[in-house]
């Protein structure tokens, strides 16, 4: 968080996720062996939570902020953006940069007319619905549904 607000009239939140590959035990191969420009999954993972944490942001508030989440190991099992975002809002709620209510994530899985929350991946697949909902204890931030 920088020291001095902007004078823009808009709240100055960078959310940057990003994946590498060593996090599930891949190693780029090729002549070039470094990670490349932002993945889609990266992208619109950090737009997924950029989408989440804006809205708790008080309307005065013109700080630069950044969040940056790295994943540095992954199973591959579990849902990287549900973790990601909680770890965003726990982040956020300790680092008491503003007055912003803490806010999770799950995803809702619908699987032979039973919903599953936080299903792994290979439950995924085989769900019919893929739900990711993320809100605070009074209201709901975000619905996305595939």
């Amino acid at each position: 968080v920088e020291r001095e607000p902007v004078s823009e009239d808009f709240l100055p939140l960078v959310v940057q996720f990003l994946e590498k590959s060593y996090a599930a035990g891949k190693i780029p191969g090729g002549f070039v062996k470094r990670e490349g420009r932002a993945q889609d999954f990266e992208i619109l993972t950090s737009r997924l939570i950029d989408r989440t944490l804006r809205p708790l942001f008080p309307k005065d508030y013109r700080y630069p902020t950044q969040i940056t989440l790295m994943v540095l190991s992954h199973d591959i099992e579990n849902d990287l953006q549900v973790s990601a975002l909680n770890a965003a809002s726990a982040a956020l709620f300790l680092a008491h940069i503003a007055p912003i209510k803490s806010v999770s994530a799950c995803r809702i899985a619908r699987i032979d007319d039973e919903f599953i929350i936080n299903p792994n991946t290979s439950l995924l697949n085989q769900s019919s619905l893929d739900l990711f909902v993320s809100g605070t204890k009074e209201s709901l931030n975000m619905i996305e549904m595939r």
